[in-house]
This record gives structure tokens, C-alpha cells and sequence, in this order.
């Protein structure tokens, strides 16, 4: 089983977009969700989860920015690295910077966990945990 963690959102603002999803199941703070089929922005970074994810999240904060080929602002999201529906990689500007890349998903179920932690090894490790099993 492959565990992926992903920014939500720093802010939990109600004012992003959220890529739509219908939740299958529920057990406390877990859902396991069904998205259709979207494309996203990945970045992958080799450092410290803490330094990974400032890397990652500048990186990819930049493209949707407008530091990329077309120098095109895209609305941010959340989770973070989604694109918006109406966007696929033929018509979304190429990113400038080498790390990230787009990616077509296919529709999937996605475990998730909501929780409030300062970016510590520790504590994400132990929510990577609780979803894995």
C-alpha cells in the first residue's frame, strides 16, 4: 500500500477551490475518498521532511504563481498540487523549474486524515502510520 501525504492547505481556507470528491467511508478523523480523474502538479524533493516540504511547497506555490512557460497564474487549490478541472496537460502552461513536473491521474479512492501539527517529522510519521493500516 502506497501512502502519499500532501499539503491540504496552510490556512484551511474556505475560499479555495477543492478538487471534488465523494467520501466512501468514515471513521473518525479518516476518510477514504473517491476523486474522478484530474491532473497535478508534483514535485519530488530527497531532504528532511521539514526542508522537503518548504522545498516542495515553494516550488510548486511558484508555478501556480506564474514562474512558469507561459507565465500564466493558476488558482490555487486544495490539496495544493491539484489543477483545476477545466485545465490538462495540453493547455496548462509547462513548468519552468526542473523538479516539477504534470501528471494525468486516473480516477482513484485516496485514504486522508485531517490534522493540525507543526511540520515535525514526528507527528507526520504517526499520522503516515494511522493510514497505512
Amino acid at each position: 500500500m502506497s501512502v502519499m501525504m500532501s499539503g491540504y492547505s496552510m490556512f484551511d481556507s474556505p475560499a479555495l477551490e477543492e478538487h471534488p470528491f465523494a467520501v466512501v467511508a468514515e471513521q473518525d478523523s479518516i476518510q477514504s475518498r473517491d476523486y474522478e480523474a484530474h491532473m497535478v502538479a508534483e514535485t519530488e524533493v530527497d531532504e528532511t521532511c521539514h526542508t522537503a516540504t518548504e522545498i516542495a511547497f515553494n516550488g510548486l506555490s511558484n508555478y501556480i504563481s506564474g514562474i512558469n512557460a507561459g507565465s500564466s497564474k493558476i488558482e490555487m487549490t486544495a490539496p495544493v498540487p491539484v489543477i483545476l478541472q477545466e485545465r490538462n496537460i495540453s493547455n496548462s502552461p509547462a513548468p519552468v523549474d526542473s523538479q516539477i513536473t504534470l501528471v494525468d491521474m486516473s480516477a482513484r479512492k485516496i485514504t486522508t486524515s485531517r490534522f493540525t501539527v507543526r511540520l515535525q517529522t514526528t507527528a507526520i510519521e504517526a499520522h503516515r502510520s494511522e493510514l497505512a493500516t
